[in-house]
């Protein structure tokens, strides 16, 4: 399923069905799809997807993008609106935004990229392999699951880097090396200007 034109708000809901079916406004469209179906949003304001099992593909020139109960990969980005992820399972998720914060709750994936240029990250219980978190300018607070499996070079480049809970070698006021797990991943946290908090979240990701 595409959309190309630019509604205000979307919300796309997977839903036990064969026909896709909805209603559009000149204010949004809301568009019910079978679980299954790719999804590719190519410009919308606010997005809200939940329910799907395939791929979503978002671009948002300037709005807020928040997907669900998903299970398959994610490309997500927005000009200067906020990623929200709630529990979310993929191989691959992207998530990068200009000027909005990146908050995530429950999200797994074998490789994450996220980044936000101007605002801080949220990340609780995260299952880290490969990938990166990373801002020029804000906070970090990142928990990670106890099943996550990554080396983890966590920096701030004017900020102090603060873990509790978790084994880590090469320690400085402002980086350190966080080990989950058997280390066989990399995955970074970064940020240009702010603190980084670490710590120990759930046991697992599931």
């Amino acid at each position: 399923t595409k959309m190309s034109r630019r509604p205000n708000r979307a919300k796309i809901l997977g839903a036990m069905a064969s026909t896709f079916s909805g209603s559009r406004r000149s204010s949004g469209s809301s568009v019910a799809v079978p679980p299954a179906a790719r999804v590719e949003i190519l410009s919308a304001d606010d997005v809200d997807a939940s329910g799907l099992r395939a791929k979503l593909v978002v671009h948002s020139p300037d709005g807020v993008i928040h997907v669900s109960d998903h299970r398959g990969d994610l490309d997500l980005s927005s000009t200067t609106g906020r990623i929200v992820l709630t529990d979310v399972q993929g191989a691959n998720v992207a998530a990068n935004t200009r000027d909005g914060r990146l908050i995530f709750h429950r999200v797994a994936a074998d490789r994450l990229d996220a980044n936000t240029v101007n605002h801080y990250i949220e990340a609780v219980d995260l299952y880290a392999v490969d990938g990166a978190l990373t801002t020029r300018d804000g906070h970090v607070n990142v928990s990670f699951t106890g099943d996550s499996d990554a080396t983890v070079n966590v920096r701030s480049d004017n900020g102090k880097v603060r873990v509790h809970g978790l084994a880590t070698t090469d320690d400085t006021r402002s980086s350190s090396i966080v080990h989950l797990g058997s280390g066989r991943g990399h995955f970074e946290v970064s940020t240009g200007d702010g603190t980084i908090n670490i710590t120990r979240g759930a046991s697992t990701h599931a």
